[in-house]
């Protein structure tokens, strides 16, 4: 058939192959594989020998996780490039699958303390996964709700004593010498 190399990567759903184009054509292999029951289309090849992994990265909290992340995977052996964006929590890396490939990518960031997994734009788990980061938000927020509303109630309460009564810090009921009442509510 004129292929002299393939290279599955089963965790991208790519195939890399070296074939002799004077016997075969990218789109014959596509075809011939298509025929084998996996459906396969032809993709454009950046460089020779090169390929890019899209990553989700999750955890990031900074500009130094971006900067540990990218110093510590260019240095993995076969890694070219690696190019990841904050705001996205997204990274492109570009790398030589004859050396290392996605899954060796994924379990280095894995050891530095993110997690991180194949970006796919056909994945409708997007929602979920801003379901969930809502979900936090929301707890967080009745939490900070909870202990936050009690102090802001007696602040308020204390404010209006103060000014319908007009009265100052000190005119305020002493508990413990040294501390008034609103101050022991607040700090207590």
């Amino acid at each position: 058939m004129g292929c002299s190399k393939i290279l599955v990567s089963l965790l991208a759903a790519r195939a890399e192959v070296q074939y002799d184009p004077s016997l075969t054509s990218p789109i014959d292999i596509a075809a011939s594989i298509t025929d084998l029951g996996f459906p396969s289309s032809v993709l454009q090849q950046s460089g020779a020998g090169e390929t890019e992994a899209d990553l989700e990265i999750i955890g990031m909290t900074c500009a130094s996780c971006v900067h540990k992340i990218e110093t510590n995977i260019t240095k993995l052996p076969g890694v070219k490039s690696a190019q990841v964006a904050l705001t996205t929590n997204r990274g492109k890396f570009k790398y030589d699958p004859e050396i290392t490939g996605p899954r060796s990518i994924i379990e280095a960031i894995q050891k530095l303390g993110f997690d991180a997994q194949l970006f796919s734009r056909e994945r409708g788990d997007n929602y979920l996964q801003q379901k969930e980061e809502i979900k936090k938000w929301k707890r967080s927020f009745l939490f900070s709700l909870a202990f936050g509303g009690p102090c802001m109630i007696a602040m308020m309460y204390f404010m209006l004593m103060m000014s319908v009564h007009e009265m100052s810090n000190e005119d305020m009921c002493c508990l413990v010498p040294g501390r008034s009442t609103n101050k022991y509510f607040y700090y207590s």
